[in-house]
């Protein structure tokens, strides 16, 4: 798992005194940032879960992709009145893969039918990046019209349009 935060800690001691022990976190993996005259930063990589941090759940970062501006709108609006953070949106397939690539997203909320690509097949090549998003496949139709693509495809799970909720989305999420 990625280091993705960082504990600092400072340490100061007057002069002519040493400084005291830094605590570090991490297999001994520290960096020493010499900050000013008897000042030491000490900065040790925290190895977290993406989206917790110290127990407590940090900000999710989204993208959404749908051919409906609309859609779009709305489900924006739903993800950050329930503390998700949309960081980008995309129209088709291709631009999917590109926004999200570039974004590094924690969670991507994917029509099924796009004009270029079908939400199957980006799901497939979002699963093989090195840092795959979590997926939730979303649909104006029926999980029964997908058939076994559904069970098949590497998401977490699918909603229908009409029935996506902030709830819905962090039930799948939890698993």
């Amino acid at each position: 798992m990625p280091a993705r935060w960082a504990t600092i800690a400072a340490s100061k001691a007057p002069p002519g005194r040493p400084r005291p022990r830094v605590p570090t976190v991490g297999r001994g993996l520290t960096a020493a940032i010499r900050a000013g005259p008897n000042i030491d930063l000490r900065v040790s990589p925290v190895v977290v879960p993406r989206g917790w941090c110290n127990d407590a759940v940090v900000e999710q970062l989204v993208v959404l992709v749908d051919d409906h501006a609309g859609f779009r709108a709305q489900a924006r609006a739903l993800c950050e009145a329930h503390g998700l953070r949309v960081v980008g949106e995309a129209g088709d397939g291709a631009d999917a893969l590109e926004v999200v690539g570039r974004l590094r997203p924690d969670l991507v909320l994917l029509d099924i039918v796009l004009p270029d690509i079908d939400g199957f097949a980006v799901a497939r090549r979002l699963a093989a990046l090195p840092h795959a998003p979590q997926v939730i496949l979303v649909s104006s139709r029926e999980a029964s019209d997908f058939g076994a693509r559904l069970n098949d495809a590497p998401v977490r799970g699918f909603i229908t349009k009409a029935d996506l909720t902030a709830a819905g989305i962090e039930a799948l999420l939890r698993g």
